[in-house]
């Protein structure tokens, strides 16, 4: 404890502590474009149970029914994975995030439609999906994902 020029304690500070808002991949209606996970410390903690939380949030903002699904896909350039995380609602596939390592968290940021479709056309589907890419809100950008990586560097999903 830190000392005053007396010699006597200083007194901790009182008041109210930030906290962060809760993870969620929407916005009201719309699918944010990047979100931090704090709570999973690394790609290595990333499951479906840690994101549990972050799905029912997504569904509540959402009003509906929501599932997360984690696809790793497999890499030409030794690099491990990637690891996308997609986002179904409404009977589609509304949106698709990068999750990648960022601070001792883990950052999601939102991939191009143009990526995801050419995601789609070179390996048909995602694993255990059926459901059409129809995005809340369109979302365009650059031809790579979000980590930089060329999506021609994907051999697949493990």
């Amino acid at each position: 404890m830190a000392h005053s020029k007396l010699g006597a304690p200083k007194p901790k500070p009182v008041g109210r502590q930030v906290s962060e808002p809760p993870p969620t991949f929407a916005n009201g209606s719309r699918l944010a474009s990047v979100l931090m996970l704090s709570s999973i410390r690394g790609l290595d903690e990333l499951t479906p149970a840690a994101l549990a939380p972050v799905r029912q949030l997504t569904a509540k903002n959402l009003g509906c029914p929501v599932e997360l699904h984690l696809i790793k896909c497999a890499r030409i350039d030794n690099v491990p994975f990637t690891a996308l995380v997609l986002v179904e609602a409404r009977g589609a596939l509304v949106g698709v995030y990068e999750a990648v390592d960022y601070c001792r968290a883990v950052r999601c940021n939102r991939v191009c439609d143009a990526v995801v479709r050419d995601l789609l056309a070179a390996f048909g589907s995602f694993p255990r999906i059926s459901a059409k890419l129809e995005p809340l809100n369109p979302f365009s950008g650059s031809s790579i994902l979000p980590s930089g990586t060329s999506p021609d560097l994907i051999l697949g999903f493990c």
